[in-house]
Formats: C-alpha cells, sequence, structure tokens
C-alpha cells in the first residue's frame, strides 16, 4: 500500500508541478483491465510526438497501472492536412496481486482544435496475452495544447 501512494505522489508532484516544461495534464478513465481511472500528463516535442506519462487506479486483479510512452505518426487526411489520429505505444506495468510490465498499441484520436480538450485511446497492453484498453480523457488545462 505504500507503495501506491508513493506512486501516486511522485506522479501527482511531477504532472501538477512541473509547469516550466508545457506538460499537459489530463484525466483518464475508461476500461484497462477492469474500470480504471486516473491521471495522465504528455509533453509535446513536436506537434505530432509527445512523451506520455500516466498512473491509473484500476477495478481489476492489479489495481495500480504505470504507463510511460508515446503518441507520434500523425496520419495525413483525406485533404492532405494533419489529422486527429495518432499511433501510440510504450511500456505498462501493472502492479498488485499478480505484477507483470509489459507493451502497449493503441490508436489514438486527438482532435487537433484548441477548444476540444478531449480525446480517446483504443488498443491492446501486450502482456502474456493481449488486454483490451478503451479510454476516453479530458486536457485540465486545454489552453495549453498545441503551443
Amino acid at each position: 500500500m505504500r507503495k501506491l501512494f508513493f506512486w501516486m505522489a511522485v506522479i501527482v508532484m511531477f504532472s501538477f508541478g512541473v509547469r516550466a516544461f508545457a506538460l499537459e495534464d489530463a484525466i483518464v478513465g475508461g476500461f484497462r483491465g477492469g474500470m480504471s481511472f486516473g491521471i495522465r500528463t504528455e509533453y509535446h516535442f513536436v506537434q505530432s510526438v509527445a512523451l506520455r506519462l500516466g498512473l491509473e487506479g484500476t477495478t481489476g486483479e492489479n489495481p495500480l497501472i504505470l504507463t510511460v510512452g508515446a503518441h507520434f505518426f500523425n496520419f495525413t487526411s483525406l485533404k492532405g492536412g494533419p489529422s486527429p489520429w495518432f499511433l501510440g505505444a510504450g511500456i505498462v506495468n501493472r502492479s498488485g496481486n499478480n505484477t507483470m510490465t509489459g507493451l502497449s498499441a493503441s490508436l489514438i484520436y486527438d482532435p487537433l482544435e484548441k477548444n476540444n480538450p478531449y480525446f480517446a485511446e483504443v488498443g491492446l497492453d501486450l502482456f502474456s496475452s493481449p488486454r483490451l484498453v478503451a479510454e476516453v480523457g479530458y486536457y485540465i488545462v486545454p489552453d495549453a495544447i498545441w503551443q
């Protein structure tokens, strides 16, 4: 239990305390081995590449999920401009009764408009057997998106 509180404190301090790096904080929820809810922070290197860090609690057998990854490869739309669809990849750690570490692959819908703070993600967590990921999120500070 101390480990859970330690990691929650680290992620909260990192995501909410460091504004000098122009981090974008988000609240996420959905299905990831059970119903999940948590926080995620992103740092955009350029408009189509971002580093993502997250901490989620879940109702599954492993109540704590830590994620480190990126979203990248902005698909081009039929008009030839940028598209709101991205690929995502990363490392996922599920801590609890049966701690597991694996890879994650997903398709992310993240609108490019500044006035739309929502995003959605569908993918797989790849452990000994693949697990479905379906989440939606809301950027806490939508004005900071794409600066």
